[in-house]
């Protein structure tokens, strides 16, 4: 983790990010309260309580001396959102070529999904991304990329909540991946797990011709392949699915991906599995070969999707991601991305501190296993973090002072349990949490 947090600072403090952050040419040449590195570590350091009270805080913290709320927001003005995408992309980039990557028999496990955010109710927020002042708040959508076996987001993107959906903001995602595997110099062997609501034709179509292994969760009525096995017996059965002009159905944002129509029909896995509850948990898959992945194997691969919606618990509940620092636009991106960025430092942390949890408890016979404690992680990185962009000091001797913190914070892992899920509507209250920030 060292060696990442010092390749990182040198991007951060490199004269290349400064020039392709800033959004005028003047900004950031002279020497202000709040040069560009400090700005951009003051806000990937998780602004949450009163933005006073966190710049005087963070002054305090650095030795400079006391900057007001006004000149804080000046600052942020000539900053771009991009800078946090490229810092993010720098992290993935090294975690990939200088580390060992955890795998599912040799594939890379990722997941896509999305979700969507509460902004503040301010106008300009309304009429961006196109809310309907009729909710209660106005809110965006958000869309992730994530590796679900090493805890990562590799892409997140913030979009207007009408107008976009989460299957075109997740098609967004294949162009990011293939860049990441331009630049890690790998070609990694894939296996993109998406919940129903992404199941169709055109994208069984367009990941089969473009190489890129899936594994869908379906609902009866999604595809007429799928009815057809559940009037049978079958519970893992390959099947052929046809493509017709007719069950392609172009949407307008679906226009620029070409498919070719020469190639009908393709074969697929269609498995099923009888819950205690009476549903039927339907997968649609690529994986056809029953002998690599079993039966069971590929229902504990879709069950691995389930990381993608902690993260997401993570984001709103642990980083509080909806209280933001700001109420322009500029200001919410600015705090998305960093906030994307920080927490991947951290579940890097916490994979590092886990690997030697696990290693320490190897010899030991223990009722259950034990996992890092996020909220712990996370209000363990505020702050700290300030050092490791901006101090001095040995970063392998602090890395393992902020291993050794979570783990003295570690939770039990008690399998079977469940629980009844509830939903949250657009006028929700938080859940009531304690606030590690």
């Amino acid at each position: 983790m060292a060696s990442i947090f010092e390749q990182l600072k040198k991007v951060l403090h490199s004269k290349s990010l400064l020039l392709k952050s800033r959004l005028n040419e003047r900004a950031f040449i002279r020497n202000r309260l709040l040069p560009f590195s400090v700005l951009v570590t003051y806000i990937m350091n998780m602004i949450r309580k009163s933005l006073q009270l966190e710049i005087s805080s963070f002054a305090n913290f650095i030795n400079l001396p006391d900057v007001s709320k006004q000149a804080f927001s000046q600052a942020r003005q000539k900053l771009s959102a991009e800078t946090f995408i490229t810092l993010n992309r720098s992290l993935i980039k090294e975690f990939y070529s200088d580390n060992e990557v955890e795998t599912f028999k040799g594939f890379r496990v990722l997941a896509i999904d999305g979700s969507t955010i509460r902004l503040p109710k301010v106008d300009a927020l309304y009429n961006y991304f196109k809310a309907n002042k009729e909710d209660s708040v106005p809110l965006a959508n958000v869309s992730l990329l994530y590796d679900v076996f090493n805890n990562l987001s590799l892409n997140a993107t913030l979009q207007p909540y009408i107008g976009t959906s989460e299957k075109s903001m997740g098609m967004e995602h294949f162009q990011e991946l293939d860049n990441l595997n331009k630049d890690i110099n790998t070609k990694y062997n894939d296996i993109i797990l998406f919940d129903r609501g992404y199941l169709s034709h055109f994208l069984i179509f367009f990941l089969h011709q473009n190489n890129k292994n899936f594994l869908f969760r379906a609902s009866t009525s999604t595809i007429s392949e799928v009815a057809d096995v559940l009037k049978s017996t079958e519970r893992d059965v390959i099947v052929n699915v046809v493509l017709t002009k007719e069950k392609l159905k172009y949407k307008p944002d679906f226009k620029k991906y070409d498919i070719n129509l020469d190639n009908m029909s393709i074969k697929v896995r269609v498995t099923i599995h009888d819950l205690p509850s009476g549903e039927k948990e339907i997968l649609v898959s690529s994986l056809i070969d029953q002998t690599q992945i079993s039966y069971d194997e590929l229902f504990y691969l879709y069950g691995k999707r389930w990381n993608i919606e902690e993260n997401y618990k993570l984001f709103k509940c642990i980083t509080a991601i909806e209280n933001f620092s700001g109420e322009s636009k500029l200001a919410i991106e600015q705090d998305f991305y960093a906030t994307v960025f920080t927490c991947n430092i951290g579940s890097m942390l916490a994979q590092e501190a886990q690997e030697e949890v696990n290693l320490a408890a190897a010899d030991k016979e223990t009722k259950y296993e034990y996992k890092i404690n996020r909220n712990i992680l996370i209000g363990t990185l505020k702050n700290e973090i300030l050092e490791v962009f901006l101090g001095d000091q040995d970063l392998t001797l602090f890395c393992n002072k902020l291993k050794q913190r979570l783990k003295r914070s570690l939770v039990a892992v008690r399998p079977g349990r469940s629980f009844k899920r509830f939903f949250r509507y657009r006028n929700r209250r938080p859940l009531i949490h304690k606030n590690c920030l």
